[in-house]
């Protein structure tokens, strides 16, 4: 028959310390880049501390003898099969290029930042953990983690907790309020998140057939850990050249809404010359009636002088001559008045195409690339906006065009 058992509590707690491994002098010293510390306890089912060590990973960037410090009972290679010199809080080594790892064992007795306390109830009632292995029925344990006020707070108030429990698939109606829960391989995966400076009690409840159980890992991490920023910078420069891209093309749109207006602007500076042209050959339409009148009677009078004269020389009547200068007085008024019509409509026309080429000048030389159109449709503004903004923006260039010609 398979024995029943439930497992220990295992708290690591992640150090990154700064490298307090000096080399040995009056012998060829080895160079240590960094030192990192990782503290392992084993609690047993109810927290209580069993035992606990520091695993040692030194990284070394020139192989040689090397003293690093700690104040532990015993020490153990985790490198290869060279022997540690421990003296005191001594211990003294030769180490290899590269990563070397050793073990340093703590006493039983050392506290730790956090009190762990672990209880079981199985169909509500209160059962010791030792009671539990092959039980069935519905199970709830209980996991408090608070301060431990006899250590500093240092890692207490910066460190965060990662609660871990495996349950095998005896295991059903898992409940965890506050945890995550996942499938790893047949078994149950369930993590709790504890905050640093955060007392939590965290709850796991399920219905077990034959119990038993792995036991929980609680690892401690910093709450702030250094991030690879070295992928951030090219996209960073991404973000920039968009964010400019963008403003640049908000920029073209302003400077079209502008032209748009100087063009309306321009139209009505048209339009006004356009009036006054067409009331120049107003005026000029109204002379050209004096002017025939006066070409009438300047024909008459000269129609009574021929036949005047093709009579005898000695009948001749000089009477119609009288009349000459007063036809020739109002044919030359005629004149005068149509001269200025004509004045008056080439003054007009001269302003009408002053304005006009005015208006034209005040329409921007900016020209808007396939690229910025493109983006301008890809924008959220409305389509049918946009394609009355290109079809005035289109036809303002062509004018422009033509007047240059």
């Amino acid at each position: 028959m398979k024995r029943k058992q439930i497992g220990t509590i295992a708290i690591v707690a992640m150090l990154v310390a700064p490298s307090i491994a000096v080399p040995v002098y009056g012998e060829e010293a080895g160079k240590v880049l960094s030192k990192d510390e990782v503290v392992y306890a084993t609690l047993l089912a109810k927290g209580d501390l069993s035992n606990i060590y520091v695993v040692n990973t030194l990284d070394v960037k020139k192989s040689g003898h090397v003293t690093d410090y700690g104040n532990y009972t015993s020490v153990k290679n985790l490198t290869d099969l060279s022997e540690l010199e421990q003296e005191g809080e001594k211990v003294a080594f030769s180490a290899p290029e590269g990563k070397f790892y050793y073990q340093g064992n703590l006493e039983p007795d050392t506290p730790l930042p956090w009190k762990v306390a672990v209880s079981y109830r199985l169909d509500g009632q209160n059962i010791d953990p030792a009671e539990l292995a092959g039980q069935s029925g519905s199970l709830e344990m209980v996991i408090e983690t608070s301060k431990n006020t006899s250590v500093e707070s240092e890692f207490y108030d910066n460190y965060l907790l990662q609660v871990s429990l495996s349950l095998p698939n005896t295991y059903q109606n898992i409940e965890a309020p506050d945890g995550m829960i996942a499938n790893a391989g047949k078994n149950k995966q369930i993590t709790f998140t504890v905050m640093p400076g955060e007392e939590e009690t965290l709850t796991v409840k399920a219905d077990v057939e034959d119990f038993e159980f792995d036991g929980v890992e609680i690892v401690g991490v910093p709450s702030s850990l250094p991030i690879d920023t070295s992928e951030m910078n090219s996209m960073t420069e991404d973000m920039s050249e968009l964010s400019s891209a963008i403003g640049e093309l908000n920029d073209g749109v302003i400077d079209l809404q502008d032209g748009v207006a100087q063009l309306n602007g321009g139209s009505k500076s048209i339009q006004e010359g356009a009036n006054a042209y067409k009331n120049g050959i107003n005026e000029v339409g109204a002379s050209s009636s004096q002017l025939v009148s006066g070409s009438t009677e300047i024909q008459h009078a000269l129609t009574a002088m021929n036949q005047s004269l093709s009579g005898e020389g000695a009948s001749i009547d000089l009477t119609s001559l009288r009349e000459l200068p007063a036809g020739l007085n109002t044919l030359a008024n005629g004149l005068t008045e149509a001269a200025n019509g004509l004045t008056a409509l080439q003054q007009n026309y001269v302003g009408a195409l002053q304005s006009l080429h005015a208006s034209m000048a005040k329409l921007p030389e900016t020209s808007l690339t396939e690229e910025e159109i493109s983006a301008l449709y890809s924008s959220t503004a409305d389509p049918a906006s946009l394609d009355k903004l290109m079809a005035t923006y289109s036809a303002s260039k062509e004018v422009k065009k033509h007047m240059k010609l």
